[in-house]
């Protein structure tokens, strides 16, 4: 049905010129979190208009679960985990990784970035605690969903695999002049890191280089660094200053120690 135009007041004038500024805002605070799980963020920016909520929804925002779930037992914790491992390294991650390096997840455009089925997720999880079998083969998306259980395995880790503890010290090593010495910082930090902590992320780590350098997953060092982030580090923040400084230094950090994985992770340089 047709409108006719009105002339404006002055009051609706000043009211047109509120109402952009908040979409103004509103469309900054979304690009800080476009490195947020994508339900989170819609659910944020679906009232637009609740600036408060939103605030307040943003410095309480807990980007992974904390809670001890999946396949980690409420009294497990990654030294117990590593510990009971022959290689050092958790079974569960172990397995994981093996499937999507010896399946095609090489091949899989978008892994860790496209998300696979949780019904299926929870199968392989009640599975391997049953039978210690991980078996996903019979799903249509196997490699993603091997991705998600990876993911979810540090999720449900009591604390992060960089632990809050010493995100200080890697978003101070981030304000370095170059690059250079954010490395030789970021390997200072490494070594600050408990023995079986450093041992994981080397694991991962070397993974997601070798995922960086596979054209056909489209998942370089940046988007890799994007989507894990929120993960191995489990950032908290009090404030939207600290928000967007925490997150661009932890991706930078991220992003560097998998395209300077190999000397980052010699093994004559941690440990």
């Amino acid at each position: 049905m047709a409108t006719r135009s009105l002339p404006q007041s002055p009051r609706t004038d000043r009211k047109a010129k509120l109402y952009s500024s908040l979409n103004s805002t509103t469309e900054k605070v979304s690009n800080v979190l476009s490195w947020l799980p994508s339900k989170s963020s819609k659910r944020l920016m679906k009232n637009k208009s609740a600036t408060h909520d939103l605030s307040t929804s943003l410095i309480s925002y807990t980007p992974a679960s904390t809670s001890t779930q999946g396949v980690i037992a409420s009294n497990e914790n990654l030294e117990l985990l590593c510990s009971t491992s022959t290689s050092g390294i958790p079974i569960y991650l172990e397995k994981c990784i093996e499937f999507i390096e010896n399946n095609g997840g090489f091949e899989q455009e978008g892994l860790y970035r496209v998300p696979g089925n949780q019904t299926h997720l929870a199968e392989v999880e009640k599975r391997f605690l049953k039978s210690g079998e991980f078996d996903v083969s019979s799903f249509d998306t196997p490699v993603h969903v091997a991705a998600t259980a990876l993911k979810s395995f540090f999720s449900c880790l009591p604390e992060s695999l960089i632990p809050a503890d010493y995100h200080s010290r890697w978003k101070q090593v981030m304000m370095a002049a170059d690059d250079k010495e954010k490395i030789d910082g970021i390997r200072e930090a490494l070594s600050h890191l408990p023995h079986s902590n450093q041992t994981v992320l080397r694991y991962l780590v070397k993974h997601l280089a070798k995922v960086s350098c596979s054209p056909k997953t489209v998942m370089n060092s940046n988007n890799l660094s994007k989507v894990w982030t929120p993960t191995l580090f489990r950032p908290m923040f009090t404030s939207y200053e600290e928000l967007s400084s925490g997150i661009i230094a932890f991706q930078l950090a991220l992003e560097l120690l998998i395209i300077n994985s190999d000397s980052l992770f010699s093994l004559n340089t941690l440990l």
